[in-house]
């Protein structure tokens, strides 16, 4: 992550940053490794309650001589770990609301136990009947991976 910032910052281009999110996943152990630069962290679902590990860091480009920790969540059987753009979080409506990091958060409580693609289906399903036409102005990525 250090590196990618060093390249971006050498390029002296005003304005010019990237929000990204890099995960290891070892899957004998079960424990993800994240390290994060101004993205939106995973949640992950285990049981009922919604885990939010703290994953936080600066965009990459933005500032120099930044250092990126990295952290380790041992994840479960079950757990339905939810990667998501803030474009999900952020679209809006007509009535200028944004769909909001709380209603994606439920939605995972509610479908996170239908098979990842089926939630991920559902997900989007809501999104374009919330936004209801507005146009779409930022991606809209999810990833969602249930561990077993």
């Amino acid at each position: 992550m250090q590196s990618l910032n060093e390249a971006l910052l050498e390029r002296k281009v005003d304005a010019q940053y990237a929000t990204l999110s890099v995960a290891l996943w070892e899957s004998r152990s079960r424990l993800l490794t994240l390290c994060n630069a101004g993205a939106e962290p995973p949640v992950i679902l285990r049981g009922d309650e919604i885990i939010k590990p703290k994953a936080e860091g600066v965009p990459i480009g933005l500032l120099e001589d930044r250092q990126y920790e990295e952290i380790e969540f041992e994840a479960k059987i079950g757990d339905t770990i939810l990667f998501f753009s803030d474009g999900v979080e952020d679209q809006l409506n007509a009535k200028d609301e944004d769909y909001s990091r709380l209603r994606v958060l439920r939605m995972l409580k509610k479908h996170g136990a239908e098979s990842p693609v089926a939630f991920a289906k559902t997900l989007f399903e809501d999104l374009d009947a919330f936004r209801d036409g507005t146009p779409i102005t930022d991606d809209q990525s999810v990833v969602v991976m249930r561990v077993c």
